[in-house]
């Protein structure tokens, strides 16, 4: 049976709480919280605070749907992250597909769906597979071995890089940066690391597709960097952004 050991926090807290601190959520139960507002308060203004503005917060799902739906009047382009909003938008703003809206979402979406039609994933999976039979060989040969080191690090990277079209002597690569992206548990680094690392894995993309636009390959960024929205090619910029976005998201 599991046990939620964080701590009830009352609605009476509610001005005291700042609900864009990641940590609140970690630490604290705010299920009181969340339907207290429910019932009262459903669209609820969050305060400002010393460091960020104020912002509206919806509880109900009906709304959140509405708003969502709601194109006209809502807007993806200053970005969907509370953190990035809070700090003045998205700087892929209109050029990365979670962060565009309109016909140019519709278009890059439809690029993007090619890569997963049945014919190209049914190649990732024979791919996948045998990667994955490969690493357990290779596990199985040493003396001790670290299943979630040596084996199950690889295969969620495997497979986006054999998306994506990543060659594999660059692989080890990808993965020391995106540890460092990511801020993994076994890299301790300051902040300034992973927003290095993030830009090698932008100019990375970006120097991929520059090659793959000469000598197009059966994979994403050969479609990003082929392929065009109302008559011209998507700029390198948001290449490198989609193909940054996959590889994080999957």
């Amino acid at each position: 049976m599991k046990v939620d050991a964080r701590v009830p926090i009352k609605p009476d807290a509610l001005d005291r709480l700042n609900l864009a601190e990641p940590r609140v959520h970690t630490d604290y139960d705010l299920s009181g919280v969340w339907r207290y507002l429910r019932l009262n308060e459903p669209v609820y203004w969050h305060v400002e605070t010393p460091t960020q503005p104020g912002f509206w917060v919806l509880t109900r799902h009906a709304d959140v749907a509405s708003v969502y739906q709601d194109t006209m009047r809502f807007t993806s382009e200053r970005g969907n992250v509370l953190e990035t909003l809070l700090q003045g938008g998205d700087s892929a703003a209109g050029r990365m597909l979670a962060v565009t809206d309109g016909s140019r979402h519709a278009e890059l979406r439809k690029i993007l769906l090619k890569s997963f039609s049945p014919g190209a994933l049914e190649v990732i999976v024979q791919r996948i597979r045998h990667a994955t039979r490969r690493l357990l060989l290779d596990a199985v040969k040493k003396e001790r071995s670290d299943f979630a080191k040596d084996v199950a690090v690889h295969i969620p990277l495997a497979t986006i890089c054999d998306l994506l079209g990543v060659p594999n002597e660059d692989r080890d690569y990808i993965l020391s940066q995106t540890s460092s992206a990511l801020s993994s548990d076994e890299v301790k680094q300051e902040a300034v690391d992973s927003w290095a690392a993030k830009s090698e894995l932008l100019m990375y993309f970006a120097e991929l597709a520059r090659t793959r636009r000469d000598m197009p390959q059966a994979d994403l960024i050969s479609l990003l960097s082929t392929n065009q929205i109302n008559g011209v090619r998507l700029s390198d910029d948001e290449i490198m952004l989609n193909c940054y976005s996959r590889h994080k998201h999957g």
